[in-house]
Protein backbone atom coordinates (compact mmCIF):
# COMPACT_ATOMS: atom_id res chain seq x y z
CA UNK A 1 0.00 0.00 0.00
CA UNK A 2 3.12 2.77 0.96
CA UNK A 3 4.98 1.25 -1.94
CA UNK A 4 1.55 2.52 -4.72
CA UNK A 5 1.19 5.49 -2.44
CA UNK A 6 5.03 6.78 -3.34
CA UNK A 7 5.28 5.34 -6.48
CA UNK A 8 1.91 7.51 -7.57
CA UNK A 9 3.33 10.38 -5.49
CA UNK A 10 6.70 10.00 -7.66
CA UNK A 11 4.21 10.15 -11.19
CA UNK A 12 2.65 13.56 -9.90
CA UNK A 13 5.94 14.98 -9.23
CA UNK A 14 7.44 13.80 -12.72
CA UNK A 15 4.11 15.11 -14.32
CA UNK A 16 4.22 18.75 -12.48
CA UNK A 17 7.68 18.96 -13.29
CA UNK A 18 7.47 18.70 -16.67
CA UNK A 19 4.56 20.73 -17.30
CA UNK A 20 6.22 23.54 -15.18
CA UNK A 21 9.53 23.91 -17.15
CA UNK A 22 10.84 22.90 -20.24
CA UNK A 23 14.14 23.74 -22.83
CA UNK A 24 12.75 26.20 -25.70
CA UNK A 25 14.64 25.72 -28.31
CA UNK A 26 14.54 29.39 -30.28
CA UNK A 27 14.45 30.24 -34.15
CA UNK A 28 13.80 33.73 -34.31
CA UNK A 29 13.52 35.98 -31.39
CA UNK A 30 13.43 39.93 -30.64
CA UNK A 31 14.98 40.63 -26.81
CA UNK A 32 13.53 44.15 -25.17
CA UNK A 33 16.83 45.56 -24.83
CA UNK A 34 19.33 43.34 -27.01
CA UNK A 35 20.72 41.65 -24.24
CA UNK A 36 22.49 38.29 -25.69
CA UNK A 37 20.44 35.22 -24.82
CA UNK A 38 21.73 32.21 -23.20
CA UNK A 39 22.60 28.73 -25.35
CA UNK A 40 20.10 26.85 -22.81
CA UNK A 41 16.47 28.80 -22.33
CA UNK A 42 14.04 26.99 -20.20
CA UNK A 43 10.17 27.77 -19.93
CA UNK A 44 8.28 27.82 -16.78
CA UNK A 45 4.67 28.45 -16.01
CA UNK A 46 3.62 31.86 -16.03
CA UNK A 47 2.08 34.03 -13.36
CA UNK A 48 -1.35 35.08 -12.82
CA UNK A 49 -0.09 38.53 -12.92
CA UNK A 50 1.46 38.53 -16.28
CA UNK A 51 -1.27 36.57 -17.57
CA UNK A 52 -3.56 39.37 -16.20
CA UNK A 53 -1.69 42.12 -18.02
CA UNK A 54 -1.45 40.39 -21.83
CA UNK A 55 -4.98 39.66 -21.59
CA UNK A 56 -5.79 43.54 -20.81
CA UNK A 57 -3.22 44.60 -23.45
CA UNK A 58 -4.88 41.80 -26.38
CA UNK A 59 -8.68 42.86 -25.05
CA UNK A 60 -7.82 46.54 -26.10
CA UNK A 61 -5.93 45.60 -29.15
CA UNK A 62 -9.41 43.40 -30.36
CA UNK A 63 -7.61 40.52 -30.85
CA UNK A 64 -7.20 36.88 -29.78
CA UNK A 65 -3.64 36.01 -28.62
CA UNK A 66 -2.36 33.90 -30.79
CA UNK A 67 1.22 33.58 -28.53
CA UNK A 68 1.98 31.60 -25.09
CA UNK A 69 3.56 33.42 -22.54
CA UNK A 70 6.15 31.66 -20.25
CA UNK A 71 8.40 32.70 -17.33
CA UNK A 72 11.98 32.34 -18.50
CA UNK A 73 15.61 32.48 -17.76
CA UNK A 74 16.15 35.44 -20.32
CA UNK A 75 17.74 39.09 -19.71
CA UNK A 76 14.56 40.71 -19.48
CA UNK A 77 11.99 40.16 -22.00
CA UNK A 78 11.72 38.28 -25.36
CA UNK A 79 8.82 38.05 -28.64
CA UNK A 80 10.53 34.28 -30.21
CA UNK A 81 9.12 31.49 -32.46
CA UNK A 82 9.48 27.80 -31.69
CA UNK A 83 8.92 25.74 -34.36
CA UNK A 84 5.06 26.98 -34.93
CA UNK A 85 4.56 28.57 -31.70
CA UNK A 86 5.30 31.51 -30.96
CA UNK A 87 6.01 32.91 -27.49
CA UNK A 88 6.60 35.68 -24.63
CA UNK A 89 8.65 35.34 -22.40
CA UNK A 90 9.74 37.01 -19.29
CA UNK A 91 12.13 37.45 -16.60
CA UNK A 92 10.24 37.69 -13.56
CA UNK A 93 13.06 38.72 -11.10
CA UNK A 94 13.26 41.94 -13.80
CA UNK A 95 9.58 42.18 -13.57
CA UNK A 96 9.03 42.73 -10.46
CA UNK A 97 12.27 44.76 -9.92
CA UNK A 98 10.89 47.44 -12.56
CA UNK A 99 7.63 47.67 -11.09
CA UNK A 100 9.12 48.25 -8.15
CA UNK A 101 11.87 50.98 -9.12
CA UNK A 102 9.25 52.64 -11.21
CA UNK A 103 6.61 52.22 -8.16
CA UNK A 104 4.17 51.58 -11.43
CA UNK A 105 2.57 48.37 -13.13
CA UNK A 106 2.22 50.63 -16.16
CA UNK A 107 6.14 49.42 -16.81
CA UNK A 108 5.41 46.12 -16.74
CA UNK A 109 2.25 46.12 -18.75
CA UNK A 110 4.30 48.37 -21.03
CA UNK A 111 7.28 45.87 -21.77
CA UNK A 112 4.75 43.10 -22.26
CA UNK A 113 3.11 45.67 -24.79
CA UNK A 114 6.01 45.76 -26.43
CA UNK A 115 6.76 42.15 -27.15
CA UNK A 116 2.95 41.56 -28.25
CA UNK A 117 3.83 44.68 -30.60
CA UNK A 118 6.76 42.39 -32.10
CA UNK A 119 4.33 39.38 -33.27
CA UNK A 120 1.24 41.35 -34.35
CA UNK A 121 3.78 43.21 -36.71
CA UNK A 122 5.32 40.41 -37.96
CA UNK A 123 9.07 41.19 -36.37
CA UNK A 124 9.35 37.87 -34.92
CA UNK A 125 8.60 36.16 -38.76
CA UNK A 126 12.12 38.37 -40.46
CA UNK A 127 15.22 36.51 -40.29
CA UNK A 128 17.94 38.27 -38.03
CA UNK A 129 16.13 39.77 -35.33
CA UNK A 130 16.01 42.65 -33.82
CA UNK A 131 16.32 45.81 -35.86
CA UNK A 132 16.58 49.75 -34.82
CA UNK A 133 13.29 49.96 -37.16
CA UNK A 134 11.22 47.01 -35.78
CA UNK A 135 12.32 48.12 -32.24
CA UNK A 136 11.20 51.56 -32.83
CA UNK A 137 7.64 50.00 -34.30
CA UNK A 138 7.13 47.90 -31.38
CA UNK A 139 8.04 51.11 -28.70
CA UNK A 140 5.13 53.47 -31.08
CA UNK A 141 2.86 49.98 -30.45
CA UNK A 142 3.49 50.08 -26.79
CA UNK A 143 2.76 53.71 -26.74
CA UNK A 144 0.07 53.50 -28.63
CA UNK A 145 -1.76 50.57 -26.49
CA UNK A 146 -1.11 51.82 -22.81
CA UNK A 147 -2.69 55.19 -23.92
CA UNK A 148 -5.97 53.26 -25.14
CA UNK A 149 -6.14 51.55 -21.95
CA UNK A 150 -5.65 54.43 -19.87
CA UNK A 151 -2.41 54.98 -18.71
CA UNK A 152 -0.72 58.17 -18.96
CA UNK A 153 2.57 59.67 -20.90
CA UNK A 154 4.69 58.93 -18.21
CA UNK A 155 2.91 55.77 -17.73
CA UNK A 156 3.86 54.22 -20.94
CA UNK A 157 7.95 55.39 -20.46
CA UNK A 158 8.19 54.98 -17.11
CA UNK A 159 10.08 51.35 -17.89
CA UNK A 160 11.89 52.39 -20.93
CA UNK A 161 12.98 55.55 -19.28
CA UNK A 162 14.77 53.06 -16.52
CA UNK A 163 15.79 49.79 -19.11
CA UNK A 164 16.75 51.76 -22.41
CA UNK A 165 20.85 51.96 -22.84
CA UNK A 166 21.40 55.66 -23.84
CA UNK A 167 23.24 55.08 -26.57
CA UNK A 168 21.98 52.18 -28.47
CA UNK A 169 23.57 49.49 -29.93
CA UNK A 170 23.00 47.79 -33.68
CA UNK A 171 20.31 45.94 -32.77
CA UNK A 172 18.06 48.84 -30.80
CA UNK A 173 18.23 52.61 -30.74
CA UNK A 174 19.41 54.52 -27.84
CA UNK A 175 17.17 56.03 -24.81
CA UNK A 176 15.63 58.91 -26.35
CA UNK A 177 14.58 57.65 -29.86
CA UNK A 178 12.89 54.94 -27.80
CA UNK A 179 10.60 57.33 -25.80
CA UNK A 180 10.52 59.16 -28.71
CA UNK A 181 8.77 56.54 -30.05
CA UNK A 182 6.84 55.64 -27.04
CA UNK A 183 5.80 59.44 -27.15
CA UNK A 184 4.42 59.23 -30.78
CA UNK A 185 2.47 55.97 -30.38
CA UNK A 186 0.69 57.71 -27.44
CA UNK A 187 -0.03 60.72 -28.99
CA UNK A 188 -1.74 58.62 -31.62
CA UNK A 189 -3.97 56.79 -29.47
CA UNK A 190 -5.12 60.12 -27.85
CA UNK A 191 -5.83 61.52 -30.89
CA UNK A 192 -7.73 58.75 -31.94
CA UNK A 193 -9.60 59.15 -28.72
CA UNK A 194 -10.83 62.86 -29.70
CA UNK A 195 -11.97 61.75 -33.26
CA UNK A 196 -15.56 62.17 -34.34
CA UNK A 197 -16.69 58.67 -34.13
CA UNK A 198 -17.10 57.18 -37.74
CA UNK A 199 -20.61 56.26 -38.44
CA UNK A 200 -20.20 55.23 -41.78
CA UNK A 201 -23.14 57.91 -43.59
CA UNK A 202 -21.86 60.19 -45.52
CA UNK A 203 -21.89 63.90 -44.72
CA UNK A 204 -25.12 65.37 -45.84
CA UNK A 205 -25.02 68.25 -48.30
CA UNK A 206 -25.08 71.36 -47.31
CA UNK A 207 -28.59 73.31 -47.51
CA UNK A 208 -27.87 76.36 -49.82
CA UNK A 209 -28.68 79.47 -47.96
CA UNK A 210 -31.01 82.46 -49.97
CA UNK A 211 -29.54 85.29 -50.82
CA UNK A 212 -31.65 88.55 -50.98
CA UNK A 213 -30.64 91.13 -52.90
CA UNK A 214 -30.93 94.31 -51.23
CA UNK A 215 -32.29 97.19 -53.34
CA UNK A 216 -29.81 100.15 -53.73
CA UNK A 217 -30.13 103.26 -52.41
CA UNK A 218 -32.27 106.34 -54.34
CA UNK A 219 -29.99 109.13 -54.61
CA UNK A 220 -30.83 112.36 -53.04
CA UNK A 221 -32.75 115.02 -55.71
CA UNK A 222 -30.89 117.69 -56.46
CA UNK A 223 -32.76 120.66 -57.38
CA UNK A 224 -32.58 122.31 -60.61
CA UNK A 225 -32.12 125.89 -59.51
CA UNK A 226 -31.37 127.66 -56.23
CA UNK A 227 -33.31 130.94 -54.97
Amino acid sequence: MLRAFLLGAALCCLSFAAHAQDRLVLTQYCVFDGSTLSEDIYGFDSDDEAQVALNRVMRHAGLEPNFIIRAANVPNAVAAIEGSQRLILYNQAFMISVRDLTNTDWSTVSILAHEVGHHLQGHTLMFGGSRPPTELEADKYSGFILQRMGATLDEARAAMQLVADEMGSATHPGREARLAAITNGWVQGRDLNEQTPDTGTPPADPIPQETTVKPRPTPPETPDSYP
